[in-house]
């Protein structure tokens, strides 16, 4: 008997030892201080927008993610909202620019339905563009986009390159399950499995209305 409490006990330790990881996407939000702590103690990671889709930096930006480090929270990503009118350098320059120097997280170029103007076989090009001319300036890229949007936009499923395939996929998938099981069903692009997944949006918590809580 002691022996099987002594099994279960160090199956119950290691299990309280795994991370609970969610992230929170708060978009374009100033994140103060208190919610700051708040997240703290409550996500793994933080996702704040950096480039809205006019191509002009989120004045809330430097801002929260000074309020974020202060208060202990070290994962840290940001998405630019994509839009094909703007140059891939000037996409990527913008960013550099107003990114702290030691910022190790990924920047997620947000793939909706209205992000291209361009004919749609010049789509996919322009994205790799901006990967290549990210990753010349020392920065992670990756994509966030759901089904629907993708192929809109992509002019198709499964529309891709190998260079997109490098990059990690950050998926919506609102079922509000912190797993993968749906990605099947979500299936697009040319991931063979995705980096993370939108499973819950527009969440009251921290004192902020969070546009998404993401699992990974």
């Amino acid at each position: 008997m002691l022996k099987l409490i002594l099994i279960i006990f160090a199956i119950y330790s290691v299990s309280a030892r795994i991370p609970n990881e969610t992230g929170a996407n708060v978009g374009k939000q100033a994140v103060s201080k208190a919610s700051a702590l708040c997240f703290k103690n409550t996500y793994n990671k933080v996702i704040l927008e950096i480039l809205s889709k006019s191509g002009t930096v989120n004045p809330n930006f430097a801002d929260s993610v000074s309020n974020l480090r202060e208060l202990g929270n070290t994962n840290i990503d940001a998405i630019v909202r994509v839009n094909d009118d703007i140059a891939p350098e000037k996409v990527c320059s913008t960013v550099a620019g107003a990114l702290p120097k030691d910022f190790y997280g990924v920047v997620w170029l947000h793939v909706e339905i209205y992000s291209f103007r361009q004919e749609k076989s010049k789509r996919v090009p322009y994205l790799d563009k901006v990967i290549t001319e990210c990753f010349k300036r020392g920065i992670s890229t990756g994509i966030f986009s759901k089904l629907l949007n993708w192929s809109e936009a992509m002019g198709g499923i499964f529309a891709g390159s190998d260079t997109l395939r490098e990059v990690p996929l950050w998926y919506q998938g609102l079922n509000g399950h912190k797993d993968f099981n749906d990605w099947y069903y979500n299936l697009f692009g040319v991931w063979p499995r995705p980096a993370m997944k939108e499973f819950e949006s527009n969440v009251n918590n921290c004192g902020m209305k969070i546009d998404g809580l993401d699992f990974y």
